[in-house]
């Protein structure tokens, strides 16, 4: 997503103001750890007067199930979900709320590298949840499970283990999220 903004820029570098793009993420994070940091870090990159636009795609880490047993209830994700939301929205002017990605749970239940497992059940349930709390906050959703599942389905290559993005599972990711954001920079350029 950056390089496709920063692209845009080089088109023309005296007329474009294109977003800035940082990902904030941070592997094996939880809804725990994003809760914690979330504000100082979207605080640190504001830029003068510029609009912030906070994308969040958080939630598979919650879904995981040690040794059977899941790692977060339901409820803390649903409750943290929404306290993210409600550390950024007075900071943001827009706030995106991104599905869950589906996953291979030949190779994911499970996983090679520890006592645990993803389900698609369970991700597809997370995604239910991150849809219920973008109405509830009035935020933009960005639904991502089902085309996601449909095209690994479809046989396209899209994770790296089984549950990791590869390229083109980020490139998959990436085009849905851009379509999404370029909508709200049309209506703050419009404003």
């Amino acid at each position: 997503m950056r390089r496709h903004y920063d692209g845009k820029a080089l088109e023309d570098l005296q007329n474009r103001d294109e977003p800035t793009i940082f990902n904030l993420g941070v592997s094996g994070d939880t809804t725990d750890d994003l809760l914690v940091r979330i504000e100082n870090e979207t605080k640190a990159r504001i830029w003068q007067d510029q609009p912030v636009i906070v994308a969040i795609a958080i939630g598979t880490n919650d879904d995981v199930f040690e040794s059977y047993n899941p790692k977060a209830p339901a409820e803390s994700y649903r409750l943290n979900l929404q306290n993210i939301i409600d550390k950024v929205k007075p900071i943001a002017q827009s706030v995106i709320l991104i599905g869950s990605t589906a996953c291979d749970e030949k190779l994911t239940n499970p996983v090679p590298w520890a006592d645990i497992s993803y389900t698609n059940h369970e991700l597809e349930r997370a995604e239910k949840v991150i849809k219920e709390i973008s109405e509830s906050n009035n935020v933009t959703f960005i639904p991502m499970f089902s085309e996601f599942k449909a095209a690994l389905d479809a046989g396209d290559d899209l994770l790296e283990d089984g549950l990791h993005p590869n390229d083109n599972g980020h490139k998959f990711i990436a085009d849905k999220i851009l379509l999404a954001l370029d909508a709200h920079l049309q209506v703050n350029q419009d404003i």
